[in-house]
């Protein structure tokens, strides 16, 4: 089967088969990281630029990024 690849702001998301990962540049010298993710997050990731944030953080930590809720 073909890779597909969609370009999102900053990221890619690469769909094999029913497989996902989304992939980005990170450090000094933009290497490619790459995190494997379901379709529901490949949805989220597309919706915002912070959705697409909050999908980066838990691909690569395991864990939903803290919400600030003082205003």
């Amino acid at each position: 089967m073909i890779e597909e690849i969609f370009l999102g702001n900053g990221f890619a998301i690469i769909k094999n088969n029913d497989e996902y990962k989304i992939e980005w540049p990170q450090g000094p010298f933009d290497q490619a990281v790459s995190y494997r993710i379901t379709k529901e997050l490949v949805e989220k990731a597309f919706r915002s630029s912070n959705d697409t944030y909050e999908v980066m953080i838990y691909a690569e930590t395991a864990r939903w990024p803290s919400r600030n809720t003082e205003d």
